[in-house]
């Protein structure tokens, strides 16, 4: 119960810190999609329209969760990689335990590399870069199977986060 509660707390976080992220002109999450595929420039319009756009908390939990859609976070530009980034934590706070899709280690995977944590540490607010730090630190704590050199690695990648 009380670790639900430690979820619950950051996830209030998450909402706050990211209250005023919005998508403006960057990559939406189908539109990664059809760029991963070499779409067209209609299909990405196409795609664009059947998105949130404006507002990351009401992008659907199914779509966060559809496997389909795993290489994604590939895809985005700052601004889509920015605007998804609080969904899919919040997303894998609340249901890390029944949706096994890969697409919250595949953020923790992206939240390593460093040209995505130079760019997150310009662009974010410490507020942002703190709930970040600790989506990480409750990662570890998920119950799963996590590899060694992600337990080894990821304390080191909280403390770039924390790092000012």
């Amino acid at each position: 119960r009380k670790f639900n509660m430690q979820h619950q707390e950051l996830i209030d976080r998450i909402y706050s810190a990211f209250a005023e992220t919005t998508l403006g002109d960057g990559v939406s999450w189908r539109q990664a999609d059809v760029i991963d595929d070499y779409g067209s420039e209609e299909e990405m319009r196409k795609a664009r329209a059947l998105d949130e756009t404006k507002d990351w908390t009401k992008i659907p939990k199914e779509t966060i969760g559809d496997s389909y859609y795993l290489a994604v976070l590939s895809f985005f530009d700052d601004k889509g990689f920015i605007f998804h980034l609080p969904a899919v934590l919040v997303f894998g706070l609340k249901h890390y335990k029944e949706w096994d899709t890969g697409i919250v280690p595949s953020m923790v995977w992206h939240l390593s590399q460093e040209k995505r944590i130079a760019m997150l540490k310009e662009k974010l607010t410490r507020d942002q870069l703190d709930t970040v730090a600790d989506f990480l630190d409750a990662y570890l704590n998920f119950d799963i199977f996590l590899m060694e050199e992600e337990r080894i690695s990821i304390p080191i990648l909280i403390e770039k986060y924390r790092a000012d």
